[in-house]
């Protein structure tokens, strides 16, 4: 059977921001670790304030910066079996100690 290894973190612009190793797919939900491109920088300051905010439960503004993410149309493509396969990423995380997001079909 194949297994995907890697999904490529694209911005809604089409913009490559990364490539994420994936350690872990439960369902819908994957982990793994970002390996950002330089695309991924203008991101860089709302993943930190997203992950400090969580950190110290500040729940209003944690959930205004997620709906700032959820805002910037991030997706994931993946290559299977010669195809390429896009998916949206909802409850995109990006912390320190890695990524998570579920993935939902691209409409």
């Amino acid at each position: 059977m194949y297994k995907i290894e890697e999904l490529h973190l694209k911005d809604k612009n089409d913009n490559t921001c990364g490539k994420i190793k994936i350690s872990k797919i439960f369902d819908n939900l994957i982990e793994g670790e970002l390996i950002p491109t330089s695309n991924f920088e203008q991101y860089t300051s709302l993943f930190c304030e997203h992950e400090h905010a969580a950190n110290h439960q500040l729940l209003i503004e944690t959930d205004r910066l997620e709906r700032d993410i959820e805002a910037l149309g991030f997706y994931v493509e993946a290559t299977y079996n010669l195809s390429t396969l896009q998916f949206r990423a909802v409850d995109l995380q990006i912390m320190s100690s890695g990524v998570t997001l579920k993935i939902e079909p691209k409409t």
